[in-house]
């Protein structure tokens, strides 16, 4: 079976639970994967979730530590996170600012995008247009 592959801090994720399994007999608890990649309990949560969706994990919903290691794969074994997707640039057409975002999500891409589209509301030709950075 192929593996899909991970993203670098749900690779993060799988490699703290496989080695905390390995020192302790158990797997982490949500709380303690958070603490370990300091991140919230819901980002781990949902890194959890798509460990379990792309089948590196198992997980017994609703029980207290109810997930187990689905495949046992080593750093070497693990698929190469794809790559990250490349900066953008937006342009305000009405004043000609110009910003340019790194977003690592897709989330993170529409934050920025509101947020330059509110800042040149008042421009002339306000509709900002994104293009891809070179």
């Amino acid at each position: 079976m192929r593996l899909e592959a991970l993203t670098a801090r749900q690779t993060d994720a799988y490699r703290f639970v496989r080695d905390f399994a390995a020192a302790n007999r158990y797997l982490p608890t949500q709380r303690q994967i958070a603490e370990a990649l300091g991140i919230s309990p819901t980002t781990a949560r949902e890194h959890i979730a798509e460990l379990v969706r792309k089948g590196y994990l198992g997980q017994h919903h609703h029980e207290t530590r109810g997930m187990w290691l689905a495949v046992e794969l080593t750093d070497e074994e693990l698929p190469e996170p794809p790559d990250p997707a490349p900066p953008v640039e937006f342009t305000c057409r009405g004043c000609g600012a110009h910003e340019t975002a790194d977003p690592q999500s897709v989330a993170a891409f529409h934050r920025f995008a509101k947020a330059f589209q509110e800042k040149h509301a008042r421009c002339p030709r306000p509709i900002c247009a994104p293009a891809e950075v070179k």
